[in-house]
């Protein structure tokens, strides 16, 4: 059970952990209730995508809270921590997929039985992949995460830098969504720096990663903030 002799890093990786699960569903009931306002609604519509994102989250988050917290010292290498880990990053490809669903709705606004079957096709795919690496050495999907997600978030900022630049979607904040991806892809880096110092909890961050923790919160807030405002252009004919 809960060890009262935590660290101080061990203390704040918790405390922002719950920090999180408390976000992730008020941020998702804010998309939503954006999205039920809409006179027309599709489930290809960004808000409503991006609350998915955030409902998929609120699933794992309680799974690393939990380790973290009561359990820090299970090893990545046991039979509990493979199958926890494991559970993490499937949920984390749907997050994926969906981020992937976003951006084939800013391209391809029209095409919504295409973005379906192509985000089904890419998570299955994915899903695959990453069963085989854990097959062969549970190290390689974390290679396997890093090659599927850093182009995708660098595709993530270019995409909405480009809508706010050409003053496309209007009834949303490109730029402030841009900004706030933009931040989330430093918080990664500097977490995988951090992640190699301190102490290992749970096998999925370290004592040390809470400075990324903070800087990836941010960058969420801005995320969400991007999504319930409107573009200044939004009334420019």
């Amino acid at each position: 059970m809960w060890d009262f002799m935590i660290s101080t890093g061990q203390f704040l990786v918790t405390l922002l952990l719950i920090g999180r699960l408390i976000l992730y569903p008020i941020g998702a009931i804010i998309l939503l209730r954006q999205w039920f306002k809409g006179k027309v609604k599709y489930y290809t519509d960004l808000p409503f995508i991006f609350a998915l994102v955030l409902i998929i989250m609120c699933v794992y988050t309680p799974i690393e809270l939990f380790f973290v917290a009561f359990y820090p010292a299970v090893s990545i290498e046991s039979p509990i921590g493979q199958i926890a880990y494991l559970i993490d990053l499937n949920l984390n490809t749907v997050v994926y997929g969906l981020n992937f669903a976003i951006l084939l709705a800013v391209w391809f606004p029209t095409h919504k039985k295409g973005i379906f079957f192509s985000v089904l096709g890419w998570i299955v795919f994915t899903e695959i992949a990453i069963l085989i690496a854990a097959f062969i050495n549970i190290v390689l999907m974390d290679i396997l995460l890093v090659i599927i997600g850093l182009p995708m978030y660098l595709l993530f900022v270019v995409t909405f830098f480009f809508c706010h630049y050409h003053k496309r979607l209007p009834n949303i904040y490109p730029l402030l969504i841009g900004l706030g991806m933009a931040t989330i892809l430093i918080a990664h880096f500097i977490h995988s720096f951090l992640g190699q110092m301190g102490t290992r909890l749970a096998g999925i961050y370290t004592d040390a990663t809470w400075p990324a923790m903070i800087i990836w919160l941010a960058g969420f807030s801005i995320m969400v903030l991007g999504f319930m405002k409107k573009a200044p252009y939004y009334n420019v004919p």
